[in-house]
């Protein structure tokens, strides 16, 4: 099944900001975009944003469930992290896709369809990829099934190098795929 890009951003671009989404380590930090997509898998259409972690450092955590601390190292710098949203399945996702772009770009908010030509290109040709984009979690217990996750909240850095950093992703993807024989 062909992916209607523009038909799903048309969706989130009416949606209202919304800040929930999916499995990040506790923590904050500063992240580089690799790549933003629409995937179609068996649960239905979804968008990922997959990041390399530039910096990270540990928060205090307290489980919101028992009231006690919890000791939890965020994703370290170098790993990679993904955002996924299962669009077919929730419809708070859209949401959380707009907050993520908007935040991604250091808009408050835009008309639709400048939401929808920039993301669309952003999903297509990877034109956010070398972006920054800092982060801190929050823990929430989901109203379905009562399990206590950890979400990422965006922040938007200012005066950023897109150029520079892709090509910081460029040495680490080929740093990261070569095996250690092709590194000696």
């Amino acid at each position: 099944m062909a992916i209607d890009r523009r038909a799903i951003l048309r969706k989130a671009a009416k949606a209202t900001v919304s800040g929930t989404g999916v499995n990040f380590s506790d923590g904050r930090g500063r992240l580089v975009v690799k790549r933003l997509a629409f995937e179609d898998g068996f649960e239905g259409v979804r968008f990922v944003a997959d990041f390399v972690v530039l910096a990270s450092q540990k928060i205090p955590i307290v489980s919101l469930k028992t009231g006690q601390p919890l000791d939890i190292a965020p994703n370290p710098a170098g790993t990679e992290v993904n955002y996924v949203l299962m669009l077919d399945k929730h419809e708070s996702a859209y949401g959380n896709m707009k907050n993520l772009f908007l935040s991604l770009y250091g808009e408050a908010e835009c008309s639709e369809d400048e939401f929808v030509d920039a993301a669309d290109e952003a999903t297509e040709k990877n034109t956010a990829r070398g972006l920054l984009l800092d982060y801190s979690t929050i823990r929430k217990v989901t109203k379905e099934k009562k399990v206590e996750i950890t979400i990422p909240k965006w922040a938007t850095v200012p005066d950023q190098d897109q150029d520079k950093w892709g090509k910081w992703l460029d040495a680490w993807v080929l740093g990261s795929t070569m095996t250690s024989e092709a590194k000696a």
